[in-house]
């Protein structure tokens, strides 16, 4: 109760001067540090190719636009889809700084400073890369973006990696207070390893296409005649590999990846023009024929291995088919998110990507079906690695009875030879100790016929037991019988 009163105290005293410099690191230290090498890429990139330097500063304006996805005109020509990799790692970046700010103590006013600190702080940055393309639309061909879809997407991009990186430090606590409930979790944790399968499929996807199809690749790199164009070929290739990475998701799944007039897909290829970069040099160039039935069993086997990661021993059927269905839901979505902002119009080819609504539905109905069905079958007969040891494990549960009573019957006998003992030695005691050092008067003969007797009987009831105990020993404990002492 302490604590929580100490956390308002301290939610209503506001930051204190420790956190103030966190906000700020926050604030500006992602920013300025991908700035700075958004800076040097340019500079390096127009000295090797013998380039004026006059539009320097609106290259590096116009690039940090980019970075957030935010489309670049130049001229007459819209780029919209642009490399992914440079924002995966501007939300991994933000995700970091903001995580080692944050403790799973804090209180929620202080997790929404850090999240609104990172979120302005790039606004500031954006706010002043839009005055740069202004200026410099008068000795360049930049063109002004929009002033809204700017700082849109570049709060949204901050936004998310805030989140991913206090909601890292403080996930646990917060579902504690919350009281979310475990089925949640497993949802989240499951379509979370379903979306990495997919995004893994697909890398090994682009890996195949590119062994195969590796002289048109190298073709594509030897079309610059010196090592400075082949490098830059290469480089971006690279920027651009999680974009192809999400094609393939989607030709996996069903759907086709787009380039202007031409479409990729697993039932039909459609050519076309495609830009010269080595990358786009993996896409097949027809029909996999037969190979469509092994790719669509990845899906398959992603759906199943969700459904199996849902299923709960003791749970009810109808909690197992919402875990499943909430998992498909998230990575469904996650899926369009990333489809959206993996695709968009390059110039005179058109658009350039997946369908992003189509996309999410598909993972989502593949998902869905595969699981459900995987987690109700699982309910019904059981796991396989279960059934396997159920023979063993009722052998050991009807063995366990027989232990557990010869282990009590074990017990008795020892119990009641250690009270005749101490009765015995408290006897000898009594005898050797006498308050004049003489000998005791004998007892009366009745009491003493009396006390035989009774130990008589105590004999027999002993020997009786440890009859008793031998002959189970025997039978359910063979090797290991133990006997009482005398």
């Amino acid at each position: 109760m302490s604590l929580l009163l100490d956390r308002r105290k301290t939610a209503r005293r506001g930051a204190t001067p420790e956190q103030m410099r966190s906000l700020i690191r926050v604030a500006f230290v992602p920013s300025g540090i991908a700035v700075a090498l958004i800076a040097a890429i340019t500079l390096v990139t127009l000295v090797s190719v013998d380039s004026r330097l006059t539009g320097v500063f609106g290259a590096i304006a116009s690039l940090w636009l980019a970075v957030h996805q935010v489309p670049v005109q130049i001229g007459s020509t819209d780029i919209g889809a642009l490399p992914l990799l440079p924002t995966l790692l501007m939300i991994a970046g933000v995700a970091r700084c903001c995580a080692r700010v944050t403790r799973p103590e804090d209180p929620p006013p202080m997790q929404l400073r850090i999240v609104g600190a990172a979120v302005g702080g790039s606004l500031v940055v954006t706010v002043i890369a839009l005055a740069v393309i202004q200026d410099a639309t008068s000795v360049t061909e930049l063109s002004s973006p929009d002033t809204l879809i700017a700082l849109g997407g570049v709060a949204g991009i901050h936004a998310l990696g805030a989140v991913l990186g206090v909601g890292r430090q403080v996930w646990r606590l917060t579902g504690e207070r919350l009281q979310v409930p475990d089925w949640t979790r497993t949802s989240l944790r499951q379509g979370t390893i379903a979306g990495m399968s997919l995004l893994a499929a697909g890398s090994v996807l682009i890996v195949v296409g590119m062994l195969r199809n590796w002289s048109a690749v190298g073709d594509l790199i030897g079309a610059e005649d010196d090592w400075v164009g082949q490098l830059g070929l290469v480089l971006l290739s690279i920027l651009y590999l999680p974009n192809v990475i999400v094609g393939a998701v989607g030709t996996l799944v069903g759907t086709e990846m787009h380039i202007g007039d031409a479409t990729f897909g697993l039932f039909h290829v459609t050519g076309g023009p495609v830009p010269a970069l080595p990358i786009l040099g993996v896409l097949p160039h027809a029909e996999t024929g037969g190979a469509w039935l092994a790719l669509l069993a990845v899906i398959v086997v992603i759906g199943v291995r969700l459904g199996q990661g849902c299923h709960r021993e003791r749970t009810g059927a109808i909690v197992l088919l919402r875990t499943v269905l909430t998992a498909a839901v998230g990575c469904g979505t996650a899926m369009a998110v990333v489809g959206f902002l993996a695709g968009g119009p390059l110039g005179s080819f058109g658009y350039v990507g997946v369908e992003p609504p189509l996309l999410g539905l598909l993972v989502f109905g593949w998902l869905a079906v595969t699981g459900s069905a995987t987690v109700l079958l699982v309910k019904r007969f059981g796991p396989l690695r279960r059934r396997r040891r159920k023979p063993q494990q009722l052998a050991a549960d009807a063995e366990q009875p027989a232990r557990d009573a010869a282990a009590n019957m074990i017990v008795m006998p020892t119990t009641a030879a250690t009270e005749a003992g101490r009765v015995e030695s408290s006897g000898d005691v009594s005898d050797e100790v006498s308050p004049d050092g003489a000998d005791e008067d004998p007892a009366d003969p009745d009491e003493a016929a009396a006390e035989a007797d009774r130990a008589e009987s105590d004999d027999a009831a002993s020997e009786q037991v440890t009859g008793v105990t031998d002959e189970v020993s025997e039978q359910d404990l063979p090797g290991s019988a133990a006997h009482p002492s005398d």
